[in-house]
């Protein structure tokens, strides 16, 4: 298999295990947010963070050592992990028991020392685990730590979820985190030994190696961790538990977008980059490139994303008032994000020239720079300074790092591609905006679109990359034949029109296919020269997206109209045809919710059969609130575009029509108008009532079955008629009953 080939299944695999990851970071992230509390939720994000600042010298110190030097040599596969075990468990030891020390000296309490000693068992795992991964990633076999990492995180998560849904706390979700974590070491383990064997020989002049060729590692690494967790200490001690759950509410999503680095750089290109730095520079050059631009055109649009589309973001994950302050963290974390990238490709590529002793010092510097500046920031700007100082320290990173790797090393034409994709970044700003009101599960779709539609039309993918992959994927797929060396083969030519076809030895290619000569090597393909014809498809393709990038000024209004045009249209029907009739409340309420932008409070029952009339995406931006123990029998009617609220324990009966449009039938246009309807807590609607817009039904008050609503009905009045009129008053005014519970399946 080629390196490019390699290079690309390993992406694939990696990419797939790190998304799952990704998906269930992200789904723990909130399940933290909503069941815990921004207080809670800061203790737990405190506690993961202070072990993982006493405890990275475990895991930092020798993955990258193994996964460079197993690259290199292939034979050390063996030898290395009984060592590396022995080294993490004695470090562990030592550490975890600074770690109770420490939690002790502060005064942690009992339930804060059992959350501390679950996150350190938590990582001892994780390091065993990583040392079977690191060296199957050296072997390029990115399957097995892939898988792993899924088993991990996704059980985790799964398990956690559960746990916290039926009512623990802090120590049941610090448990599932172990328990995901002891699944994956043993998978790893397992394949380990299947594919690699079991050598317990302990080699203690390779124990001297790895402890003399470690130390700039772990200096880098606990130097490291020490700046990218100290503002959480720092945060702790100079504000509240609060602003620390506010801030790491923000800071577990910067965290989980650092995938695309793990995926692309430290699994994939760092083995590859080890083994050209011994053989190729020029190659080393060229991977470095193509590590930068893959980077900057996934990076730079994360972080334009996060910056325009943070309040949807906070808003759809956690969901409670407590994360606002979290809107303004993550907009001063997105920066540090993309820098965050760039800088994987840079530390990588020192690592793999060997040049890791020059990496304490970037530490060091950041670490000085890095506590100034929060100790600066933090008591003016509380967590948004903080987030401010991670960027500064990312960008001054990435100067360093620049100025210690060898200039002609650097990726100068992907400067080019920065642009490209900076503009076209800035292009899905507008249509972010205009979707404001709309879900991020159909911001981020749309604006990716957006995207990557300009992206191409600018050519922000330098053609050499998609040449390479087109060929990558049709070397794979049509079976076409490696390459030989004709340097010294007899090769005759013969020209037919434009194509040239060559025969090699006197003898003539097969049918169908025909020889290539490229740098005096020849290779059979498909006659149809399916390279050529791409590139002549893609030229006229350029051509006609220079003309319509100057056409963007006024055909992007004309497209942000109609996708959201389209987009209401498919929730609509989606809504009313589909999500109306799912036998599941679980599903129903997580769209009205999260798709709608619904209220819906605790043990409201919303039956089958409803009919949403709206304008829009999330009803026009009115607000839409349904109060607890609220029930909405079947088949009802309810425009939500001119608003509606509904209070607690309200009766709706079926196929009742909540009206909150009309039309100026004096007016030309035949324009809309919109008005709230308003129902009070313990209202009962009768069967096929309909209320008219601007009507507010006063608390305890029943409306007859069939009667017409067309002016406000005072508290505890029976109404009834077409137009309803007062008929009675209801005698009991001191209401405190209960609806029925809501049914299994309707």
């Amino acid at each position: 298999m080629s390196s490019l080939r390699r290079v690309l299944s390993n992406t694939g695999i990696s990419f797939v295990g790190q998304m799952v990851t990704w998906i269930s970071t992200l789904v723990l992230t909130i399940a933290y947010g909503r069941f815990l509390g921004g207080d809670a939720f800061g203790e737990l994000y405190f506690a993961i963070s202070f072990v993982a600042l006493v405890g990275f010298p475990i895991e930092f110190g020798f993955n990258q050592q193994v996964v460079r030097d197993v690259a290199q040599d292939p034979t050390r596969a063996l030898r290395y992990p009984t060592n590396v075990l022995l080294l993490k468990l004695v470090l562990w030891v030592t550490l975890f028991s600074a770690i109770l020390g420490i939690g002790s000296a502060v005064g942690f309490g009992h339930e804060e020392r059992l959350l501390v000693a679950l996150c350190g068992l938590t990582l001892l795992v994780d390091a065993i685990g990583s040392t079977f991964g690191s060296v199957q990633t050296a072997a390029q076999r990115q399957v097995f730590p892939a898988v792993g990492t899924v088993i991990e995180k996704g059980l985790g998560a799964l398990v956690a979820i559960i746990w916290l849904r039926l009512g623990g706390g802090l120590n049941a979700a610090a448990f599932a985190l172990l328990g995901g974590a002891v699944a994956a070491t043993t998978w790893q383990a397992f394949w380990f030994f299947r594919l690699v064997g079991v050598s317990w020989r302990i080699d203690l002049s390779l124990l001297r190696d790895l402890i003399r060729q470690s130390i700039p590692f772990l200096t880098y690494g606990v130097l490291g961790v020490i700046y990218y967790r100290v503002d959480t200490v720092l945060l702790e001690a100079l504000t509240s538990t609060s602003t620390v759950g506010v801030y790491g509410a923000a800071y577990r999503l910067f965290d989980t977008l650092v995938f695309l680095p793990n995926i692309v750089i430290m699994a994939v290109m760092y083995p590859l980059m080890a083994k050209l730095s011994i053989s190729s520079e020029q190659q080393m050059k060229l991977a470095i490139e193509k590590s930068v631009n893959f980077l900057l055109v996934t990076g730079i649009p994360i972080m334009v994303g996060l910056i325009v589309a943070a309040p949807n973001i906070i808003g759809f994950l956690y969901h409670r008032p407590d994360f606002l302050g979290s809107v303004s963290v993550l907009r001063a974390l997105a920066p540090g994000l993309a820098v965050l990238y760039l800088n994987s490709v840079w530390t990588t590529a020192l690592m793999s020239l060997k040049r890791e002793k020059q990496l304490p010092w970037m530490a060091g510097l950041a670490l000085i720079f890095n506590v100034g500046g929060n100790i600066l920031l933090i008591t003016r700007l509380g967590g948004v300074g903080a987030a401010i100082v991670t960027s500064l320290t990312e960008l001054l990173l990435m100067c360093l790092a620049l100025a210690m790797l060898p200039r002609h090393l650097w990726p100068a034409r992907s400067l080019t591609t920065g642009v490209k994709s900076l503009c076209a970044s800035a292009a899905m700003v507008p249509v972010v905006l205009a979707l404001n009101s709309a879900s991020v599960l159909v911001i981020l779709p749309v604006a990716a679109t957006v995207y990557l539609l300009v992206a191409t039309l600018l050519a922000t993918i330098p053609r050499a990359d998609i040449e390479a992959l087109y060929v990558a994927v049709a070397r794979r797929t049509q079976g076409i034949a490696p390459a030989i060396n004709i340097s010294n083969a007899s090769v005759v030519a013969r020209h037919d029109g434009p194509v040239s076809a060559l025969a090699l030895n006197g003898k003539g290619s097969p049918p169908g296919m025909e020889w290539r000569v490229e740098r005096k090597r020849g290779q059979l393909v498909a006659n149809n020269r399916l390279s050529q014809r791409f590139q002549q498809l893609i030229t006229p393709m350029m051509r006609w997206g220079r003309y319509l990038v100057q056409q963007t000024r006024t055909g992007m209004s004309r497209m942000v109209a109609t996708l959201r045009y389209t987009g209401a249209a498919v929730v609509k029907y989606t809504t009313n045809y589909i999500i109306s009739y799912l036998p599941s409340h679980t599903l129903r309420y997580f769209w009205y919710r999260k798709v709608l932008g619904w209220d819906i409070g605790q043990g409201a029952s919303i039956l089958m059969g409803q009919y949403i009339q709206m304008t829009g995406i999330r009803t026009s931006g009115r607000r839409v609130s349904i109060g607890n123990g609220t029930v909405i029998n079947q088949e009802c009617l309810i425009y939500t575009s001119g608003g509606l609220v509904i209070g607690n324990n309200v009766s709706i009966s079926a196929e009742v029509a909540l009206i909150t449009g009309s039309h100026d039938i004096n007016h030309p246009d035949f324009p809309s108008d919109y008005k709230p309807i308003v129902i009070d807590d313990y209202a009962w609607i009768g069967i096929r009532a309909m209320i008219l817009q601007g009507v507010t039904i006063g608390q305890g008050a029943v409306v007859m079955a069939g009667a017409v609503v067309t002016r406000d009905v005072e508290p505890f009045t029976v109404v009834g008629g077409v137009p309803a009129r007062p008929v009675s008053e209801r005698k009991l005014r001191d209401l405190s009953y209960e609806l029925i519970k809501r049914p299994l399946f309707e």
